[in-house]
């Protein structure tokens, strides 16, 4: 049945019922069916009355209007001409349903089983206008693809169990699938066709155009997943140069939501609704659509089905756009790949209404992709059916559950399959296909067999391997041991044009992960990653990298696959591996997988991997022990010749450039106790070059003279820098700090002195955390995350010198001058370390810049 030709309402719902009686499907497949009609549901059915066929997950849905209620010159006309369409029961008995049409021709006999009985409802006798039932998601899928059944998909499943393998390096290297690279040409090749239709329809001189197909190009190779070298900056400034010429509506708009990639959502946002509203019909269907998803991008998803009228319109703006839409990409399928990317990013965002509205309106539309609608049936019924089951073990999942899901699984089965068949290179079908196997809930086969089926058609494509991992675990079945050998296939694999061969950290760190959920506490559960087994692949997989290749796409893989490498062993302790890829990667490491491992800044870890590394390592271990803490800064003081003789020590053992400037920087860190013991003010600059402030969290920037925190109004974490070196209670810190003006109450930044060590597991530090505040000018305090007290209101100005003094039993805490009043401190501790930003509470939205701080020792009176 097809939903492009026209069907009378008795057609459509007795069709339906004809399949079942004749072909017994739903008797045979549907785990719903519990007993025959010998249950007697149907002995309140009476000659005359009429019946509504609906189609549901697994099976139909009877509604019964009973003759007896039915009182045509008492109810509303709508509803008496609603009722006289619908189908009318000839004769009925426990074991079956005669339904004449109504017309009274074209009898249909229903005797399988029926899923539900449902009452009629609105009551018969009502009076008010009636509006007939909306089609449910079910009975539209069965409009637009008819009876959906696994057993026409069984050539399929049989072929791909017939090619499952054993999963190794070997297999792995045998396959010759496309790339992800194939699939992102063809999105760039699409959206390159909107380019060409903004810059058309231009009124622009050349030179003009060519400027706005700058940034285009720069803009839509990034956004569509080509590998680029060009930074966001380097394309908001190719954005700026096209706006200075141009006032073309499409330039506009990108360049609105560029600001969106440089952090800046709110304003973003604000720019697209503006230049839509505006301009709307100046948009080409695929800018407009595009424009819509990113509309949608700001609302979270809703709580049940209730929608503020903002996010509805939303909705329907988004749907009438994907209408539209449809049409290109019935002309263009080439622009399938990225058609699903903007509907799978928006899916979260439409709520359960907006999903049903959309879904509708795709299955209604006879132009609609049927890739497209197979695909998002498939995302639908695989998420309702485990909205049904939930995330509990299989044994404490009622049985009508376990039933539900099933049939719901088997639904989202057959249109991912119908799917494949139709795009077998687009990949997300046979994803949900590996991901339904594992669950065992449906009759397609193995996990493996179908992750080795879409590697052979898209190599790369990350999901496969994501689900398969998962299918490997104890949870699922399988094992650490069967994770690790997968580990050890991937990092065999020599298709270092991919991300392949790096999938095996990703499995070991599953496995990290899965112990860690097992052990309750994170702190105490084993580092995987310092298995002498893991450690040996790991060198493995460094060592057969071919990081000397000229392939651009190559070298871009293997060196993200290097830095990770060289984190994970940091994150291991194992110096001498992390010196060796230090020495690979030379000076252009990145260090971006640092703060995933909660480690240290990189320049710092790289002067502490060559010094642990080089021929002083012995002489550096003890002159670390030596100077650690405030403990430290009693035995230089007590004897400072002693301690410089050790680090000269140092510099004759190893004359390297890394020894050489970790000397250097413990060289100034002794200036500025030595300073600080003399009771002078010591400088702490910014600088990078001077490496005095490390940056542990969020998107702060170190500047020549300042620590700067940029505007994000969207910041969801901490941001701080913390000073690389601890000075001795008592002690006073002056810092002076700008806030920008701003309506945001949470444009608040300041000082945070934590007791002791400052933890790397995304707790809050423990400590004192002072802080100005705008737009209340005001001076706040709390202690470890806890809740904030108002210290005192005051007037503050664009600069503002903060002081606070750090004695044994409390602080005193000064602005522009004046004390502002007197904290108590609730640790003796003799250490403690300075933090600048906002590292307890995700405060500052608004730009702060931290300048001229200084810490000086307190005896007596300070200036």
């Amino acid at each position: 049945m097809n939903g492009s030709k026209p069907q009378s309402a008795f057609r459509l719902f007795c069709g339906l019922a004809v399949l079942v009686v004749l072909a017994g499907l739903l008797v045979r497949q549907s785990p719903w069916i519990l007993s025959p009609f010998a249950d007697h549901r149907l002995d309140s059915v009476r000659e005359g009355d009429r019946i509504r066929v609906r189609k549901v997950s697994g099976g139909v849905r009877l509604e019964v209007y009973s003759k007896q209620s039915f009182a045509p010159d008492k109810c509303h006309e709508s509803l008496r001409v609603y009722l006289e369409s619908l189908p009318v029961v000839k004769s009925a008995s426990t074991e079956s349903l005669v339904l004449a049409g109504a017309n009274g021709n074209e009898e249909t006999i229903l005797t399988a089983s029926i899923l539900d009985l449902q009452e009629p409802l609105p009551p018969l006798d009502a009076k008010d206008p009636f509006q007939p039932p909306e089609m449910t998601i079910d009975e539209s899928d069965f409009q637009r693809f008819g009876e959906l059944s696994l057993s026409s998909h069984q050539a399929l499943i049989d072929q791909v169990a017939a090619s499952d393998g054993t999963v190794s390096a070997a297999l792995l290297n045998s396959i010759k699938g496309e790339t992800l690279q194939t699939v992102q040409d063809e999105v760039r090749r699409f959206r390159k066709l909107e380019i060409d239709e903004c810059l058309a329809n231009s009124d622009d001189d050349a030179d003009s155009k060519a400027a706005c197909r700058l940034f285009l190009d720069a803009y839509f190779d990034l956004t569509s997943g080509i590998s680029t070298a060009m930074s966001v900056e380097a394309i908001e400034q190719l954005a700026k140069n096209a706006l200075a010429v141009s006032d073309n509506p499409t330039v506009r708009l990108y360049a609105a939501r560029h600001e969106f990639n440089l952090g800046h959502v709110q304003e973003s946002q604000r720019q697209v609704t503006e230049l839509l509203s505006i301009k709307s019909d100046a948009f080409a269907p695929t800018t407009r659509f595009v424009s819509r998803a990113i509309q949608l991008s700001a609302f979270r998803p809703p709580n049940g089905t209730a929608l503020g009228s903002a996010h509805a319109r939303a909705i329907d703006d988004f749907i009438v756009s994907s209408g539209e839409f449809q049409a290109v990409l019935k002309a263009h399928p080439e622009g399938l790949a990225f058609a699903w990317s903007v509907y799978h990013s928006v899916w979260p965002n439409l709520g359960d209404s907006g999903r049903e509205k959309l879904l509708k309106s795709l299955f209604d539309d006879k132009d609609s992709d049927p890739w497209l609608c197979h695909s998002l049936a498939c995302f639908w019924h695989y998420h309702e059916g485990w909205r049904i089951r939930g995330n509990a073990y299989i044994s404490e999942v009622p049985k009508q559950d376990q039933m539900q899901f099933a049939a719901r699984l088997n639904l989202a089965a057959c249109h991912a399959l119908s799917a494949s068949g139709l795009q077998p290179r687009l990949s997300f079908p046979i994803v949900m296909l590996v991901e339904m196997a594992r669950t065992g809930a449906v009759p397609i086969g193995g996990t493996r067999a179908w992750f080795l089926h879409g590697v052979r058609s898209t190599f790369d494509e990350i999901g496969f391997y994501e689900a398969y991992l998962l299918s490997l675990s104890p949870k699922w079945g399988g094992s650490h041991e069967q994770m690790m050998a997968f580990a050890g296939a991937c990092a065999g694999c020599s298709r270092f044009e991919t991300d392949v061969p790096a999938f095996a950290m990703e499995c070991i760190e599953a496995i990290q992960k899965d112990i860690r959920q097992q052990d309750g506490q994170s702190a105490r559960a084993e580092n995987v990653w310092k298995r002498p087994e893991v450690m040996t692949l790991m060198q493995g997989f460094r060592t057969s990298l071919p990081v000397q290749s000229a392939d651009p796409a190559v070298a871009g893989h293997v060196h993200r696959a290097l830095e990770r490498c060289l984190a994970i062993a940091v994150h291991s302790d194992s110096m001498p591996e992390a010196r060796a890829i230090f020495d690979l990667l030379g000076d252009s490491v990145e260090y971006s997988w640092f703060s995933h491992y909660e480690l240290p800044p990189g320049p710092d870890v790289r002067r502490q991997v060559y010094a642990e590394s080089s021929p002083a390592r012995e002489l550096i271990a003890e002159f670390d022990a030596l100077i650690a803490g405030q403990q430290g800064f009693a035995r230089f003081i007590a004897d400072p010749a002693a301690i410089r003789q050790k680090l000269e020590a140092i510099r004759s053992a190893d004359d390297s450039p890394i020894s050489q400037e970790y000397c250097e920087s413990k060289a100034v860190l002794l200036n500025r106790w030595e300073q600080f013991a003399a009771g002078a003010s010591v400088s702490l600059p910014f600088s990078n070059t001077d490496q005095s402030w490390n940056l542990f969290a969020g998107d702060g920037v170190l500047e020549e003279d300042a620590f700067r925190i940029p505007a994000n109004p969207d910041r969801k974490q901490p941001v701080y820098a913390q000073l690389g070196t601890y000075f001795p209670v008592p002690f006073q810190l002056s810092v002076d700090l700008s806030l920008a003006a701003s309506s945001d109450a949470r444009n608040s930044a300041g000082i945070l002195v934590a007791d002791g060590e400052v933890p790397r597991n995304g707790k809050s530090p423990p400590g004192v955390f002072v802080y100005l505040s705008h737009p209340r000018h005001a001076v706040w305090w709390s202690a470890s995350g806890g809740r904030s007290n108002l210290i005192s209101e005051l007037s503050l100005t664009s600069v503002n010198r903060l002081q606070i003094s750090v004695y044994k039993d409390h602080f005193e805490v000064s602005v522009n001058g004046a004390v502002a009043g007197t904290i108590p401190r609730t640790s003796s501790a003799a250490d403690a370390a300075i933090l600048l930003g906002s590292p307890v509470f995700s405060l500052t939205s608004a730009e702060s810049t931290f300048r001229n701080c200084s810490i000086q020792k307190i005896t007596g009176t300070l200036p």
